[in-house]
């Protein structure tokens, strides 16, 4: 269980540690595609206004978009956050903010959770995926060759 400790110049016991729960979409380029990643939650102010909110929009075959920020900016500005495709050139990633500037990179994480995400980001980015699938009984990795079909399809 959590152990209450105690506030500084306080005798009264108070959680020690605040936790942030941020919301979070991320999207980074590697070798073969993109890689979209995306909570389902929704947050106005400090509070959680929704814990089921669909943050990725299918747009077309090859295009999506993801959406983060407050709730009523994401109920406004769908296309807010980053848009995800592609085209005969390759993998596309963009940021797009709220006034529909446009910035193309390799790596895109938005939403109050970013900073989190792009320490992690930052810290293991290289182009390169490795595949693990972790089941009940222990975790797989699954071999390049096993994703090539994959690959190919997607």
């Amino acid at each position: 269980s959590f152990q209450m400790l105690p506030g500084v110049g306080e005798g009264t016991a108070e959680p020690g540690i605040e936790f942030l729960h941020g919301t979070t979409t991320l999207a980074f380029k590697f070798r073969h595609g993109v890689i979209v990643a995306v909570d389902s939650r929704a947050t106005a102010g400090s509070y959680i206004a929704s814990q089921t909110v669909k943050k990725v929009i299918e747009i077309n075959p090859y295009l999506l978009g993801t959406m983060a920020g407050g709730a009523a900016d994401c109920s406004f500005w769908e296309s807010m956050g980053t848009m995800i495709g592609w085209d005969k050139r390759g993998p596309g990633l963009y940021y797009v903010d709220s006034e529909g500037n446009r910035v193309s990179g390799s790596v895109f994480s938005v939403g109050s959770g970013s900073m989190y995400a792009y320490g992690v980001l930052d810290r293991g980015y290289g182009g390169v995926v490795n595949l693990y699938h972790v089941r009940e009984d222990g975790w797989e990795r699954v071999s390049q060759d096993d994703v090539a079909d994959l690959h190919q399809k997607y």
